[in-house]
């Protein structure tokens, strides 16, 4: 993984232009990513965001996502990472050790989980976002309201795309960090909260 991106140009923070090792990770860390990918700069384009996925760390070099091949997976941290370019890492400043731990033990029992497609459509469509000019996928935003969610009886925890497993898991454990509801949260989410602290990124071939 080679991380080239310029962080100013990204709308990143001067923090973006520390290197960290991932030996400094913290369990409920967030890490940010894109790749070079068609459907990675489709989702960056369609969010306005330079990210198109997040990550999140629960220790020992192992981490956990959501995709839209496997849904909810468990795995090693680089395995997770895959082609990405970019990796910024986020940390919560409002959640207590406690708070990043319950919330990690909660994104890892929804292992196993499908993939949010509908949900990951509406965040890329919805009013004011790039993605409702252009039109996910060619399909205009009323396709998708004939589309039914995967929802469970409290409404939104039976299916996640990859920044509503992350962001859903913080509200879960009591210390919230986007000003909505996760499953109205893109990846881009991390850019647009004070709960949020870049600390840095990535860098592979340690």
């Amino acid at each position: 993984m080679d991380v080239s991106i310029d962080p100013a140009r990204a709308g990143l923070n001067p923090g973006a232009e520390r290197c960290i090792s991932a030996s400094t990770l913290e369990p409920g860390d967030i890490i940010a990513t894109a790749n070079p990918q068609k459907s990675s700069r489709f989702i960056q384009a369609a969010t306005n965001a330079p990210f198109s996925h997040v990550i999140l760390y629960r220790g020992s070099g192992r981490a956990i996502d959501a995709v839209p091949a496997g849904g909810v997976q468990r795995g090693a941290l680089w395995e997770l990472l895959g082609r990405s370019n970019l990796a910024a890492v986020f940390r919560s400043n409002n959640a207590t050790r406690a708070q990043r731990e319950l919330a990690v033990k909660w994104a890892e029992k929804q292992a196993g989980s499908p993939y949010d497609a509908t949900g990951a459509a509406r965040v890329a469509a919805a009013p004011g976002a790039p993605g409702y000019r252009i039109g996910l996928a060619r399909l205009s935003l009323s396709a998708f309201d004939e589309v039914p969610a995967v929802l469970a009886v409290d409404g939104h925890d039976a299916s996640f795309f990859c920044s509503e497993l992350v962001f859903r898991a913080y509200e879960v454990a009591g210390a919230p960090l986007v000003d909505r509801r996760a499953h109205r949260a893109g990846p881009g989410g991390v850019l647009h909260t004070q709960s949020l602290e870049l600390l840095g990124y990535l860098r592979g071939g340690e």
